[in-house]
């Protein structure tokens, strides 16, 4: 998976992901949204859509909630990072509120209940589409830097916590009991991986990406769809 945006990602054809173990729901939506002027990849194997999937892409994610190795909320856990930037739509046959707040919580930008009608699966993903290429061109630096964060390790995302806290390499070093080398080290990696010239220009960077996007709830979708 790639982890920059460029020009050319952002003129890209948008692309939808239809995800169901039911090959015939697949087909289904499929032909609903050929209509649109969209790339459509279609998976019933959620192990083979994760493999593939990539948030750098201006598009959306249609997931059915129920399926047999990984539910939707699942796979929605493990794109969790991209969910700000990569709308997905949880396809339910029972949208009850227990659902509907865990879909919420991890970032799902709405559900929609099968049998889904025609007309309100358009919309929908017409909705999904539209914020997902406002949210590209209105804040194209601070995607860029959203999509480079995704590819830091578990140990990088804990020091940049550290950092944007207002710490020092000593004192990251001794809070995750390493050596100061080691702590300089994943520093400059940080850096490195998010095309960064100094510590200075990652606070306020980075910041400002949190604040856009690390709050994925439907105020700040509202928001944004108000302004597109």
């Amino acid at each position: 998976m790639q982890f920059t945006i460029k020009g050319d990602d952002l003129m890209a054809k948008p692309v939808v992901y239809i995800l169901d173990d039911d090959a015939d729901m697949v087909e289904i939506s499929s032909l609903i949204l050929s209509g649109l002027d969209v790339k459509i990849k279609k998976y019933t194997d959620a192990r083979k859509m994760l493999a593939e999937f990539d948030g750098c892409e201006e598009g959306c994610l249609l997931v059915d909630f129920q399926m047999p190795e990984r539910s939707g909320l699942q796979v929605l856990e493990e794109i969790r990072g991209w969910l700000p930037l990569f709308p997905a739509v949880l396809l339910t046959g029972h949208a009850d509120v227990d659902i509907t707040l865990k879909a919420m919580k991890i970032g799902a930008f709405d559900l929609l209940q099968k049998p889904v009608a025609e007309h309100e699966l358009l919309e929908l993903v017409g909705n999904a589409l539209a914020w997902s290429k406002n949210i590209r061109l209105k804040n194209a630096d601070s995607v860029a830097l959203w999509a480079a964060m995704q590819s830091l390790t578990r140990r990088e995302l804990e020091v940049l916590d550290i950092i944007l806290a207002g710490f020092s390499s000593r004192e990251i070093g001794e809070k995750l009991n390493i050596s100061r080398f080691t702590s300089d080290h994943h520093r400059a990696n940080i850096l490195s991986k998010l095309k960064l010239p100094t510590i200075g220009a990652l606070l306020s960077q980075v910041t400002r990406a949190k604040l856009l996007f690390e709050n994925n709830d439907a105020n700040f979708r509202s928001t944004t769809a108000k302004n597109s």
